[in-house]
């Protein structure tokens, strides 16, 4: 009997023990409560418009220092059109949230949040702004060509160029996004690098096309590198641990797929369902809070460390596209940019050599004979 007595006091020392342990790798009440104003936050439509129409307001504003007034009305159309884009794919993807806004001097986004996405509809989503916006500025660039409407040619322009250096796999672009979600999403090391790259570019752009602008864009995101960077390992190491979505105990608590090295943890699909939920589960917000107070992160406000844990989360739960869905995506990718550059090219080269434009040329070379040729955009 004392032997039972013994052993009874050693089970409750024990489960005393491991609630102890677990209560202190369990996320704080505070940061549960700001994950939960996270994901139940809604915005009134009234207060999105108003939104999007004082962010239009400061970009046409600040953008008359920079530009002119013609230029400021195609960059809104043009912005405005890609945007729709999106806003129209992630509302019918069931995004929460969704709302749309201009960047002063930068130009426009839409932002939403969703769960339990797959990686073929963030996909569509990232494609539902340039692609659109490529494939109706072609047809405006050949009216305007063809009725020789330069308005309308410039519009087509602007809104081809702009869509397609959007497809360009450099983050935070949409050809960015779409090389990490096949490609970037399992080497932080390999993500560092390409935003690096990225960065570069803009620089260089804006060194030979003498435009500051782009520098500036290019310092936040300099900024942002070390903070990325972090996420992305902290992303990996979960995945690593097969935290999300596991084939143990462990799937049932996130409620999300597998993903270790683009593959299922396990062989039985069936072992994967579906996620429903439209919270994150509190299992997930524990493992995900313990995991950020081993690294540097640790020190964010609470805040942060909600949209972090939200962000992370968003991030593990979304099923790796297959290699049949990721050569489908570059094709995509690839042909899209391909008939963007190529109609593009015979478009301004139609323009270039039209009897309108050589005429127009003579007559600017008569009044001015030492002045160089210049072109319209």
């Amino acid at each position: 009997m004392n032997a039972d007595t013994e052993s009874i006091d050693e089970d409750a020392t024990s489960a005393n023990a491991a609630a102890s342990a677990d209560a202190e790798t369990n996320a704080d009440p505070a940061t549960i409560e700001a994950v939960r104003a996270i994901e139940t936050k809604k915005t009134s439509t009234t207060t999105k418009l108003l939104v999007l129409g004082l962010s239009l307001a400061f970009f046409v504003g600040a953008g008359l220092a920079w530009w002119d007034l013609k230029l400021i009305v195609m960059l809104v159309v043009v912005l405005f059109f890609h945007e729709a884009g999106h806003y129209i794919a992630m509302q019918m993807f069931g995004y929460r949230n969704v709302k749309m806004f201009f960047i002063p001097l930068m130009g426009a986004a839409v932002s939403g949040r969703h769960f339990h996405i797959d990686a073929w509809k963030k996909a569509v989503v990232y494609f539902a702004g340039p692609v659109p916006g490529i494939l109706v500025s072609l047809p405006l660039m050949a009216i305007g060509l063809v009725y020789q409407n330069e308005w309308l040619f410039e519009l087509g322009g602007i809104g081809l160029v702009l869509n397609a250096l959007n497809l360009f796999p450099i983050l935070p672009l949409d050809g960015g996004w779409l090389m990490h979600l096949t490609v970037l999403r399992h080497s932080p090391g390999l993500e560092l690098f390409v935003r690096a790259i990225g960065i570069a570019v803009f620089v260089g752009l804006g060194v030979l096309a003498g435009e500051p602008l782009l520098i500036w864009f290019s310092i936040p995101l300099l900024l942002m590198l070390p903070a990325t960077f972090r996420v992305s390992k902290l992303v990996r190491h979960l995945r690593d641990e097969r935290f999300a979505a596991s084939n143990n105990q462990d799937h049932s608590s996130w409620n999300c797929p597998s993903d270790v090295d683009g593959e299922l943890a396990s062989s039985d699909a069936n072992e994967t369902p579906v996620p429903t939920q439209t919270e994150i589960p509190i299992e997930a917000i524990n493992k995900i809070a313990k995991a950020i107070q081993s690294t540097s992160l640790a020190t964010a406000p609470r805040s942060h460390q909600a949209a972090l844990i939200v962000q992370v989360y968003e991030s593990l739960i979304v099923r790796p596209p297959s290699t049949l869905a990721t050569i489908l995506i570059w094709a995509v990718h690839v042909g899209i940019l391909v008939v963007a550059i190529g109609g593009g090219f015979v478009l301004f080269a139609l323009r270039d050599f039209s009897p309108r434009q050589h005429e127009e040329i003579k007559l600017h070379d008569n009044d001015h004979p030492t002045a160089s040729r210049r072109l319209v955009f």
